[in-house]
């Protein structure tokens, strides 16, 4: 999946102003594994191939995110869905 296509989808699921769940385990002191998730329709959605590829991160051999902080994962999904738009909202499990 190209970063516009999980852009194109991200889009279709995600509207200003949602919810998007991070859950956080360690690998370390500073290294993160993170994985991100989206309610659709009352189910949670694995989104976290999708982010991956839309803000350019790297994912590791379980399929998480590697990351320093959760915030910067949504923060730069937000601004990769909607440049310059309403910042998505976050809850960190």
């Amino acid at each position: 999946m190209t970063k516009s296509e999980a852009l194109a989808a991200l889009r279709l699921i995600i509207k200003p102003g949602d919810t998007v769940y991070t859950v956080l385990r360690y690998a370390g002191v500073k290294v993160k594994h993170v994985s991100a998730f989206v309610v659709v329709d009352g189910k949670i959605q694995d989104i976290t191939y999708q982010v991956a590829q839309a803000i350019d991160a790297s994912l590791d051999a379980d399929g998480a995110i590697q990351a320093t902080l959760t915030t910067d994962i949504v923060r730069g999904l937000g601004e990769a869905l909607r440049p310059g738009g309403e910042p998505l909202n976050h809850v960190r499990l």
